[in-house]
């Protein structure tokens, strides 16, 4: 009996009879059926193939947890929970467009999960020129804090070469950064936030970096710690404008815990 090449279906041979051509179709047609579902083994939605130690066999594998990541163990895939010390996306770049503030929308992006975080500020404009994006700690998913905390370390380089420096001695809010307000001259801001006790009250600190080609100013600036401040449960953060309104978008990430 004749078979193909790569499956070795079985085909009719040239000298079989026409009258036995259905049983040959129903043959092929099964052989078939059984190879596509070997390599198409997935039932689920999420689920992934490879390929197996057994000859045209795909092995399914159901859909990770949330926050899980794809990895390799005893030299096949698998799903794990990110080692320590990974940087993982804790909220996707949001936009936020002609605010006064950002209000709720960064409430909650802090948890237990980690005590380091990582914000990206892109593309940020304010309405009025030169205005700052100012930045608060929330607590209890909603609560803005003011309590104040020493800012200091601030250096800036503006467009006339000009170097100078700002110090907040129990600032109730933080000047991120100054912004252009024609498009194109986009600001942009990293900030590194740390010592969040896994969800426990704790006091935070804060450092970060921040360019606005737009004016060429560059700088950085850090916060000793909120040591004027009470120790709380931090969930989340809110810019603000100096004045006017702020535009740009912003993501988070979580340091996996050692």
């Amino acid at each position: 009996m004749a078979t193909t090449t790569n499956y070795a279906w079985e085909t009719p041979d040239d000298t079989d009879l026409v009258k036995d051509g259905a049983a040959a179709i129903r043959t092929l047609g099964s052989s078939i059926d059984t190879t596509t579902k070997a390599l198409n083994p997935s039932t689920t939605l999420g689920d992934i193939e490879y390929r197996s130690s057994t000859a045209n066999t795909n092995t399914r594998l159901a859909i990770g947890s949330t926050g899980n990541v794809l990895t390799v163990a005893g030299g096949v895939p698998s799903w794990a929970a990110p080692s320590a010390g990974a940087l993982t996306l804790v909220k996707a770049e949001t936009a936020f467009s002609a605010v006064a503030n950002t209000s709720t929308t960064f409430d909650g992006v802090f948890t237990s999960t980690y005590n380091n975080y990582l914000i990206i500020l892109n593309k940020t404009l304010n309405s009025v020129d030169s205005g700052s994006i100012n930045f608060n700690m929330r607590y209890s998913t909603g609560t803005t804090d003011s309590d104040g905390a020493n800012t200091g370390g601030t250096f800036v380089r503006n467009s006339s070469g000009t170097d100078f420096s700002w110090y907040f001695n129990n600032a109730t809010t933080m000047k991120l950064m100054t912004n252009q307000n024609t498009a194109g001259r986009f600001g942009t801001c990293n900030l590194w936030i740390g010592g969040l006790d896994s969800g426990s009250a704790s006091r935070y600190q804060m450092n970060w970096q921040f360019s606005t080609p737009g004016d060429n100013s560059f700088g950085n600036g850090g916060n000793v710690q909120n040591n004027n401040g009470t120790t709380r449960i931090w969930t989340g953060f809110i810019l603000t404008a100096s004045s006017g309104t702020i535009s740009g978008t912003a993501t988070v990430y979580g340091f996996g815990k050692a």
